[in-house]
């Protein structure tokens, strides 16, 4: 899992619902469900040439096991038409010292451009633009939303990071804070059908300022809350994201239990249900109050898809570059005379043999990861996706978690985050995981994508949003 990356979505929540705010410089800490200060946030505002400049930062101190403290930064600018009220240009610098990604918006009328640069290569894009997509998430819908009419916000919204657009629903939260000035929201986002991210956050009933945010990480819970400069620079510490994204087992699982049959079964947190991607390997079985999930090798009971279905899986996507003159080049030397199982695993050996050096440095892309000969189970799987898709074989990249028994960052029998590829073999989605020794019964699939940043931290999000019950049924495998 590239846990660095897990620190840009979290720094990225905030500037995305604080981009339009009032006038005035507003400062938040960053803070844990157990009390710690791991960083702190502020936005300013400024005019110039005509155009209303707002500026969010926001800092975050990581160290890992055995490493020294990282401090990542997030820079975001808004530069908003002061006479059309239109944002016209949208800057974002993040990163750490020696790993930095930017990404800019330009408004082009009908149209939005949007540049990504990172590890030395540039990607840019075109999305149709209409009145009815909002790009600043949704800031100024929430100031005119009569919410006591009205219980449900809904609107398209521009995801930057993903370069995509995503259906965005705010609603009342359930559970209200206790200060009758604030007003509590749950805000999700989809794609199509599928539930993507849950968060919630609290915003003052009269200014609709944001007043505070919540972000889920596996076993701990990130909050922005609105304080003064001094509170929110005191007193920092550094946090370990590492630690914070693994979720204890229940249970000790042996190797001949992972290779055979686990069935596991969830409840919802706060009675929020969403469905759980179904595969070759997974089946998944819904009841009134849990959801059950059967996993091993054979388990699944995928529907086939047509060749209309099956096209988004073979076609480049932005993250999955198969068009890509090295990885078409790389794909063309897997033996035409194999299955496509066997193709894939050849190519997995080629992946392998690409990206040698481990790197939790970001998230990079398919043509990224293939320059630049490192990276983690993200880069292993966009770039062993878009070798399968270029010799002609459907993938997608699953996220969820996998089981490790062994010490971990000092943690031992948890499950971690984890990203995979799978390709459509044979009528059913297959696993081909390069990262951890190969599939085995550990690995619960929560969402699946195109390797894109928005599917993979949905992996996070709706893996945080099950509550573990027990795995109720365990069979060894025979072998």
């Amino acid at each position: 899992m590239p846990f660095r990356f897990i620190v840009g979505v979290l720094l990225a929540f905030w500037p995305a619902i604080a981009a339009l705010a009032d006038d005035n410089t507003v400062w938040s800490k960053i803070v844990t469900d157990d009390g710690q200060h791991i960083g702190y946030t502020y936005r300013s505002v400024d005019t110039k040439d005509g155009l209303k400049v707002t500026t969010n930062y926001s800092q975050m101190k990581v160290r890992e096991k055995e490493s020294k403290i990282r401090v990542y930064v997030t820079t975001t600018r808004f530069f908003k038409n002061m006479d059309s009220g239109k944002i016209e240009r949208i800057e974002r610098e993040s990163g750490y010292r020696g790993y930095r990604k930017e990404l800019t918006f330009e408004h082009l009328g009908t149209e939005a451009l949007i540049t990504r640069e990172s590890g030395g290569r540039t990607v840019q894009k075109t999305i149709p633009l209409s009145d009815d997509i909002a790009i600043d998430n949704g800031a100024n819908l929430i100031k005119a939303w009569d919410f006591e009419t009205h219980p449900e916000l809904a609107f398209q919204n521009l995801n930057l990071t993903s370069m995509q657009t995503e259906r965005v629903t705010i609603s009342i939260a359930p559970r209200q804070n206790p200060d009758p000035k604030a007003l509590s929201l749950v805000r999700k986002t989809y794609d199509g059908d599928q539930l993507r991210t849950i968060t919630q956050f609290d915003i003052d009933r009269e200014s609709r300022e944001t007043l505070s945010y919540e972000v889920d990480l596996l076993s701990q819970k990130i909050r922005y809350i609105q304080t003064d400069k001094d509170d929110a620079k005191k007193g920092t510490r550094s946090f370990s994201v590492i630690r914070n994204s693994m979720i204890p087992s229940p249970h000790i699982i042996s190797q001949s239990s992972r290779n055979g049959n686990i069935r596991y079964r969830f409840s919802y947190k706060d009675d929020v249900r969403f469905d759980l991607p179904v595969s070759g390997e997974q089946m998944v079985v819904g009841t009134t109050d849990f959801i059950v999930l059967d996993i091993c090798t054979d388990c699944g009971s995928d529907t086939p898809l047509s060749d209309a279905e099956l096209k988004p899986f073979l076609n480049p996507s932005t993250w999955i570059e198969s068009d890509d003159p090295e990885i078409v080049k790389l794909a063309q030397k897997v033996d035409e005379d194999l299955s496509d199982h066997e193709k894939m695993l050849q190519l997995g050996r080629y992946t392998r043999h690409r990206i040698r050096t481990i790197d939790f440095m970001g998230h990079y892309s398919a043509s990224d990861a293939i320059q630049r000969r490192k990276g983690d189970c993200g880069e292993d799987a966009v770039l062993l996706a878009a070798l399968g898709r270029a010799a002609g074989i459907p993938t997608r990249v699953a996220g969820g978690l996998a089981y490790s028994r062994s010490e971990y960052h000092g943690q031992s029998n948890v499950f971690l985050p984890h990203i995979w590829p799978q390709a459509y073999i044979d009528g059913r989605w297959v696993s081909y995981d390069i990262s951890l020794g190969g599939f085995d019964s550990s690995f619960i699939v929560t969402a699946v994508g195109h390797g894109d940043p928005r599917s993979i931290s949905s992996s996070i999000q709706l893996a945080k949003r099950l509550q573990w019950e027990d795995m109720v049924h365990v069979k060894p495998s025979e072998n």
